[in-house]
């Protein structure tokens, strides 16, 4: 009812809007966080509301700036969690931690050729996947793990001789050292397995692989 007179149409199925007005009247809160791997100040304002897009689920809402050394703040970005009770300095956090896999993605679609990655299949098309996932955390792993040999990769890209070794360093050299290995010989049709070739001569052209590394 508006001023006695009855509201032309159905019934608001998700409540009032969220205007702009209605926003800047939510309380704001001020917080000091760690987020992208350091403590940042941030301005938030939080609300549960029922999406529209999401045909009317409840959800919270997080309108968040973050605030510079100056103290002014940044542009308002706005953070969306289906898990409505959340705190919102927890939907901050999970939001940030969440932020590394978009490097991830990036890495593994240009330089590990997830890109191009194709198959008939659905099942050769996931073995294939796995291998390149596979293949990506070893070279995290040796970097984490692999200790003071790995600083021979560091022959490769002289320039960066002064830097630490990185994963796509580690990529660069297994890339150079198996590109040296005609692996296709080592597919066995027959069984449909992969085995090193009976002596395995002819399959390596050539220096060694001591000396390519």
């Amino acid at each position: 009812m508006v001023g006695g007179q009855r509201r032309r149409g159905r019934p608001r199925r998700y409540g009032l809007k969220y205007t702009p007005e209605r926003v800047a009247a939510l309380p704001e809160r001020r917080v000091r966080l760690w987020l992208y791997g350091k403590w940042q100040w941030v301005c938030y304002r939080s609300a549960v509301v029922k999406a529209r897009f999401l045909k009317g689920q409840v959800v919270r809402v997080v309108g968040v700036q973050f605030e510079a050394k100056d103290g002014t703040l940044g542009a308002s970005r706005v953070l969306l969690a289906t898990e409505a009770d959340l705190r919102p300095e927890v939907i901050l956090k999970a939001y940030a931690r969440r932020w590394p896999i978009e490097p991830l993605f990036n890495q593994l679609r240009h330089g590990w050729g997830w890109l191009d990655a194709w198959q008939q299949s659905r099942q050769v098309l996931a073995r294939w996947v796995q291998i390149m996932f596979v293949a990506y955390a070893l070279a995290q792993l040796l970097v984490l793990k692999g200790g003071n040999h790995l600083a021979a990769l560091t022959h490769l890209t002289p320039w960066r001789q002064s830097r630490p070794v990185t994963a796509g360093l580690v990529r660069f050299a297994l890339q150079r050292i198996l590109g040296q290995v005609n692996l296709r010989a080592w597919w066995n049709p027959k069984s449909r397995k992969f085995q090193p070739p009976a002596g395995a001569e002819g399959t390596v052209s050539g220096p060694p692989l001591a000396q390519a590394a």
